[in-house]
């Protein structure tokens, strides 16, 4: 697994967990990633999550992970900056390989769920480009990047998770 942005490394942890034969990647700029290894290495998983210091717009990437996992990025960015972000992730994932986005998503009135458009409206204040964007939008950028297969998966709280798959 490829995550991007992962910040403390809190899905890589979680992930690998529940999957003993999980390895991962956590993408991140330096800082994020000290209190990542810190919080590798207290759960006993140096073996399976190393860390990689870059910012994921100066990354390259190769076709060498099963899973890319963008979580609670896309609401940061402008669109464009989404759909950039999704194709050159998209290079990370072998054949047969998925993309898992999770962040809040607003339905296509952007106005409800009401946790996503005050998120949204929040974003649009505080970001230069950032807002919450729809499942259509975020469907639209994957199947640019090549994916498809792409469903939505409804979490109870406040976000939701699209997949996709290289096809």
């Amino acid at each position: 697994m490829l995550d991007i942005a992962g910040g403390a490394a809190t899905y890589s942890i979680a992930f690998a967990k529940e999957n003993p034969q999980l390895t991962s990647v956590v993408l991140d700029l330096p800082f994020p990633l000290e209190v990542a290894s810190e919080n590798i290495e207290k759960n006993g998983l140096q073996d399976r999550i190393s860390t990689r210091a870059e910012s994921y717009w100066d990354a390259e990437y190769e076709p060498e992970f099963d899973l890319v996992l963008i979580s609670q990025v896309i609401h940061g960015l402008s669109y464009s900056q989404c759909a950039e972000l999704i194709k050159r992730s998209a290079k990370a994932l072998v054949p047969d390989g998925r993309m898992v986005i999770h962040d809040s998503l607003l339905s296509e009135d952007r106005i409800s769920p009401y946790f996503a458009a005050l998120f949204s409206a929040y974003m649009l204040a505080a970001t230069e480009q950032g807002r919450c964007y729809t499942f259509n939008e975020v469907r639209e950028w994957m199947e640019s990047a090549g994916l498809g297969n792409i469903r939505r998966i409804e979490l109870d709280g406040e976000s939701e998770m699209i997949e996709g798959a290289v096809i």
